[in-house]
């Protein structure tokens, strides 16, 4: 597995994992993902559409993205960094070979609770 700098990174190899910070260069533009995605805002904020419909990504929202999901950066704060971890559609298509119903779904989970030990 690689490690990248890149958003462009995602889009391009079948396993990457790294960190984002400069989303201009896939801003604007709808993107088509092969394969899979997990992404985990660290800081600040980025407005995207994830198969037509609007989100708002925020410090500690964490999003899986399944392959054949179409997503679109429209904007994000200059403090932005998250980090992703990219998988090839092979891995989907095998856990979900099993399963009759063909469906892409979109995990999106927002401030994730702290754990507390004692």
């Amino acid at each position: 597995m690689e490690s990248k700098n890149s958003s462009l990174a995602i889009f391009r190899e079948p396993f990457v994992a790294g960190m984002d910070e400069n989303l201009s260069p896939i801003m604007q533009r709808l993107w088509k993902l092969e394969g899979g995605a997990i992404y985990f805002c660290r800081s600040g904020w980025a407005h995207v559409t994830i198969d037509l419909k609007d989100y708002e990504i925020v410090e500690n929202t964490q999003i899986v993205l399944l392959p054949g999901t179409i997503i679109r950066v429209n904007g994000s704060s200059s403090d932005f960094t998250a980090s992703f971890f990219g998988f090839p559609k092979e891995i989907s298509s095998r856990s979900s070979s099993g399963s009759s119903k063909k469906s892409r779904v979109t995990y999106f989970r927002k401030k994730i609770p702290e754990l507390s030990m004692g």
